[in-house]
């Protein structure tokens, strides 16, 4: 629908199970959301859920990846794959080819190849990346990387991201990213890199870039000595590296903690790095173990504005649309973590919020009523028709039965009429 220009901008998605596309596994494969001409530009949410057995193959094109084109203003959040297998040309990503969307807390495991601008997760992006990471091996030609192809100089930023794997590449080649612009904070890559020239640990070509608490661990194997970097390849202009980066042996103490969760997504990683909080290099964490806990205090928006719509006629008006606010708030809901603690009336704050939520519950039952009224009429619409048809059927039929009828008496009678026409004259000789 995407490609066909029928999704509009304000448009969301969010997935409801985890989803296997093994069925697209033959031939081409999956075909990528989103093209040059009609860019995906709704919001896609994942809702933590995983698609895997991502399979494409199609070396001759371009933009391709679960996403192939993302358009400005759209997001992909909170959203898995694993077991991908992703063949392309330019543009080529696990998540998606080219991206110029809003990409957070999500992660792809698995095998991306392609000639130009590829990445383990996004092949070319413009926007910000926070919060997610990539796994598996990445091969290509040209500005190739383990997390990120290309990273524009228009991307906000990139934070809280790291790389794990092999990136095979001819020229532009990094752990973390082939061509790197812009600006990148708390990032790392464990991935090994080999290739020709412009390699790097983490970037293989960087300049007008801003690289804050970023390292690499993996080595670098080369088959020139042109531009060859543990970190940086290429070191172009206007390129800023903290004190803090760099490139590191494996199994060395990091300033930086990630830390995935069962199910594969990261918690939050912000302010986590040498002098921003509790983590620091002189203690004794190893970057592979990646299992520190992160507490991160829940921050509750008193600005939430959540209505969702439901179209339930065939008109655009409001009469045929039902409006609901999902957002719900407890003002009073942090006092209940003081009880005993401090003198207060807190019955009366219980039963303050027992009253709200029992006048959101009433709303939610008022919507849930109607959504039923208008499937009751709905189903009642659909047996009239069940009915009608039924009624025309038989109509039809009827009709059709009398025509039969009506030509096997034709016939009979014509033939008949044939038979006595016959005898005719062999009565007349028995008279002679």
């Amino acid at each position: 629908m995407t490609n066909a220009g029928l999704i509009r901008a304000d448009t969301e998605f969010v997935l409801a199970n985890d989803i296997d596309l093994s069925a697209y596994s033959s031939g081409e494969g999956w075909t990528p959301i989103g093209n040059t001409v009609n860019l995906f530009a709704a919001k896609f949410n994942g809702n933590r859920h995983v698609i895997s057995n991502l399979y494409i193959n199609r070396s001759g094109e371009n933009y391709q990846g679960l996403f192939g084109y993302t358009d400005t203003g759209s997001e992909i959040t909170n959203l898995g794959l694993k077991n991908i297998n992703v063949t392309g040309n330019t543009f080529t990503g696990g998540l998606v080819g080219r991206a110029r969307s809003e990409i957070s807390n999500c992660y792809a495991s698995g095998k991306v190849e392609g000639y130009n601008n590829v990445g383990g997760l996004i092949g070319y992006s413009y926007g910000t990346v926070t919060d997610c990471f990539a796994e598996g091996s990445v091969e290509g030609i040209e500005n190739i990387g383990g997390f990120i192809g290309v990273c524009d100089a228009s991307a906000k930023n990139v934070k809280n991201c790291y790389s794990i794997g092999k990136v095979t590449g001819g020229n532009s080649a990094g752990g973390f990213a082939g061509y790197l612009t812009g600006t990148v904070t708390n990032c790392y890559s464990l991935s090994n890199v080999e290739g020709g020239q412009l390699l790097g640990g983490f970037a293989g070509n960087a300049a007008n870039a801003v690289l804050n608490k970023c390292i690499s661990t993996g080595t670098v194997t080369a088959s020139t000595t042109t531009n060859i970097g543990d970190f940086i390849g290429n070191r172009g202009s206007n390129l800023t590296i903290s004190a803090d980066s760099g490139s590191r042996p494996q199994e060395t103490p990091s300033p930086f903690v990630f830390t995935p969760k069962a199910n594969g997504f990261l918690d939050s990683t912000a302010n986590i790095g040498t002098g921003a909080g509790s983590h620091n290099t002189t203690e004794s964490i190893k970057i592979s173990e990646l299992i520190t806990i992160v507490h991160k205090t829940p921050v509750y928006d008193t600005n939430i504005v959540s209505d969702i719509v439901f179209q339930v006629g065939i008109n655009s008006s409001n009469e045929a649309q039902i409006c609901i606010n999902t957002a719900f708030l407890l003002d009073n809901i942090d006092e209940l973590r003081n009880i005993g603690k401090n003198e207060g009336n807190y019955l009366e704050t219980i039963d303050n919020i027992l009253t709200s939520i029992s006048a959101k519950q009433t709303e939610y039952g008022a919507c849930q009523n109607r959504l039923e009224s208008v499937l009751e009429e709905i189903n009642v619409h659909y047996e009239n028709l069940i009915s009608s048809r039924s009624t025309l059927r038989d109509s039809d039929i009827s009709k059709e039965s009398s025509a039969y009828i009506s030509n096997q008496i034709l016939q009979q009678a014509s033939a008949t009429l044939l038979a006595t026409a016959n005898q005719t004259p062999s009565i007349a000789l028995q008279l002679l």
